[in-house]
């Protein structure tokens, strides 16, 4: 592609999009893995809660 005067940012485009968009797949992957362990977490959370619940009910 030609761009004459605009080729500076022609090029620097070229060169910028296809790195936005590999670094937004790695940041889908990340926040992907982030949101499968707060679910853990919160799972997990959750089940020790109800799991000790029933020493609570009749404490007082």
């Amino acid at each position: 592609m030609e761009a004459g005067l605009f080729q500076v940012i022609v090029g620097a485009n070229d060169e910028l999009v296809p790195k936005v968009a590999r670094l937004a797949e790695q940041a889908e992957t990340s926040f992907d893995q982030v949101a499968d362990t707060m679910i853990f977490c919160a799972d997990t959370y959750q089940a020790e809660d109800e799991a000790g619940k029933h020493r609570i009910d009749n404490l007082w």
